[in-house]
């Protein structure tokens, strides 16, 4: 991976090394921000799905309400109202059958992007342990080579010498 000098590793491979460990920690982390921040638009989404299904229950329990009494009606405002009566169960049939589609949709959608996230976070987590890791090895390798050009300590390969 990296370039032996006299002395170790070359400095200017292991800093390049570690700019570009540092540029992909930084792309992963603004990866993780953008799946987070597509999590809060599907959850407020979904929020305003369950309030629309609130509306769409409040709307239906107004038309469930006992209607005006049709016998005391005249027989083609009885005729209106039955029509009007079908159609309005029609039109709430329509909108709960609607609203739970779209509920489930966004249900779907939302677990579905959630679980992405999830993974991604996860994926980001092993990658950025993996850099840690790199970091501390190049930094043993760094302060080593520092050591011997300052003469305190000899790589191994040369002690023997």
């Amino acid at each position: 991976m990296f370039h032996t000098t006299l002395f170790g590793y070359d400095r200017t491979d292991v800093e390049d090394h570690l700019r570009q460990t540092e540029l992909a920690h930084a792309k992963l982390a603004d990866e993780r921000d953008a799946l987070v921040a597509r999590c809060r638009e599907l959850e407020r989404r979904l929020a305003a799905a369950h309030d629309q299904n609130a509306e769409l229950r409040a709307t239906a329990a107004l038309l469930r309400r006992e209607p005006i009494d049709a016998a005391a009606l005249q027989e083609r405002l009885r005729g209106m109202l039955d029509l009007a009566r079908e159609e309005a169960a029609e039109h709430l049939a329509a909108a709960r059958t609607q609203a739970a589609e779209h509920l489930a949709a966004a249900r779907a959608q939302a677990e579905a992007e959630l679980e992405r996230a999830r993974r991604e976070v996860a994926g980001l987590h092993h990658v950025r342990d993996r850099l840690r890791d790199q970091l501390a090895r190049a930094g043993a390798l760094l302060a080593q080579a520092e050591s011997t050009v300052d003469g305190e300590e000899r790589p191994p390969h040369l002690a023997a010498a």
